[in-house]
Order: C-alpha cells, then structure tokens, then sequence
C-alpha cells in the first residue's frame, strides 16, 4: 500500500461516548475515596488508636482491594460488567456509612476491608475499557479510565479536607462519611442508569463454562505480564506507604489538620491526572 493510500484511510477513534458513563464512575468513585484519605488518621486518633494500628487499618483497604479486584473482575466475566460495577459502588456507600457509626479502630478496619474489596469494581471499569476500545486505541482508553481515577484523587482528598477542617470534631467525621457514601452511591447509579452491558449473554454463558485459570497460571503463563505486575506493585506499595503516614507525620511535626493534608494530597492528585492524561 502507498504512503498516500495509507495516509487516506480514516485514524481510528476512540469510542468516547461508549467510555464516558464509566469515567464518571470511576471519577465520583474516586472523589468518595479520596475524601477519606486526609480525614481517617485523625478520625483513628480520635478512638484511641496508635500510628501503627492506625496505619494498619489503613492497610485493610490495600488488602480488601487486591481480593476484590480479582472477585470481581470474574464474576464481570460471568455475569455482565454494569451490575458489578453498580453493586461494589452501592457496596462501597455502605462501608463510608460504617465509618461514620464506627467507635474503634477494629470497626474503621473492617469498614476499611470491606470497602476495598468492593473497590474492586476499578478492575472491572478496566475490564470495560478494554471491551470497547480495540487495539489501536486501548492504550487511550486505559489511560483515560487512568486520569479518571487522578481526577477523583485530586478533587477527593481536597474537598475531604475543606468538609472536616483543621480541627474536626466527631460530627465532621461522620460528614466525610456520609459525603463519601453519597459519591459512592452516585456512581452506583451512573453505573445502572448509563453504562452499556459489553458481556453479551452467550459470553457470560461462555466464561461461566470455561475453565478457571488463577491468577498465578496467567502470571506464570506470561512473564512479561508478572514483571509489569511486579512493577506496579512496587509502586503501589510506596503510594500507599506515603498515604497510610503522611498525616500522621504532618499533624506532629508540622501541625497540620485534615484540611492542609487534603490540600497536600490534592496537589500530589494533579501530578497524578497530567502524569496519566499525557502517558
């Protein structure tokens, strides 16, 4: 084929409007997480809890994340992307609304738990993307779902602080609570109300029939995919290192409060969305 024949042929587009109704999901998703992140270690101290438990509750997010991610994603598989994605949004506005009832660090770790197996549903909005997206124009649609999520962390983090203050009391506590529940529950309905099924019934039939594979045959089966896994997983880990101490950290040495650390975390949320946007 010449230069100019090939140069005729129309550039294959992203589907915008297909990806749109999950941007939003992952995007209002992402502001509900985000408003707890500056609030939950002074909601921790405030129950009495050490750094450490503080910063292992924390951790219960990561963890329930990684089980979620997994669950999920199949179960998307099997039984369709826009009720999953509906029901872990539905799901994560009741864990906001256990840590607004939450009296202990035991309880805020459980809710933590709980709420990130159900954050599992950014799997499936990937899962989504790259149904709708074909192979010259998945890397696009990956990142988009990818500045959706910084977005969420820069709006998130910055409106958890402004709604708790410097010097929250119980009361504020619960307000970023039910603020976040209702983000959550607000993508649950973008979730029904807009998004397109992509896993049409014979597929569903299909995947539930096929033969399971674990996550460590796919990882052993590609190495290329494990190396990519590992990387991330790093830096990750550094993330959420940061995020589980920064205001610990702040609030001792330099006299911060959950607005100044929502603030902080906002500006590293829009680093975050350029870095994504652009990459």
């Amino acid at each position: 084929m010449s230069e100019a024949a090939a140069s005729a042929e129309p550039k294959e587009r992203l589907d915008f409007k297909a990806l749109f109704p999950v941007f939003l999901v992952v995007f209002v998703g992402l502001v509900g997480f985000g408003l707890i992140i500056p609030v939950f270690p002074f909601q921790g101290q405030a129950v009495g809890a050490t750094p450490l438990e503080i910063t292992l509750a924390m951790a219960a997010y990561s963890f329930g994340q990684v089980l979620g991610a997994a669950a999920l994603g199949k179960l998307s598989d099997r039984f369709g992307r826009r009720w999953l994605m509906g029901f872990a949004a539905f799901g994560s506005a009741l864990s906001y609304l256990i840590i607004a009832e939450a009296r202990s660090i035991e309880m805020l770790a459980v809710a933590r738990l709980f709420g990130g197996f159900m954050a599992g549903n950014i799997a499936i909005a990937m899962a989504y993307a790259t149904d709708v997206s074909t192979e010259k124009t998945r890397a696009q649609a990956l990142g988009l779902m990818g500045a959706a999520f910084g977005l969420g962390f820069v709006v998130g983090p910055g409106l958890g602080g402004v709604v708790a203050g410097n010097s929250p009391d119980w009361a504020d506590f619960e307000r970023v609570a039910f603020v976040g529940a209702g983000m959550a529950a607000l993508s649950g309905v973008f979730a029904l109300l807009f998004v397109r099924e992509t896993v049409s019934k014979d597929q569903r039939a299909a995947n539930r029939a096929a033969p399971r594979v674990s996550a460590l045959d796919l990882l052993r089966a590609r190495p290329g995919l494990a190396r990519l896994v590992t990387m991330n997983a790093a830096v990750d880990t550094s993330a959420a290192m940061m995020e589980s101490s920064f205001a610990i950290w702040a609030g001792e040495r330099l006299g911060w409060g959950p607005l100044d650390v929502g603030l902080g975390f906002m500006l590293v949320g829009v680093i975050v969305a350029v870095m994504q946007a652009g990459l």
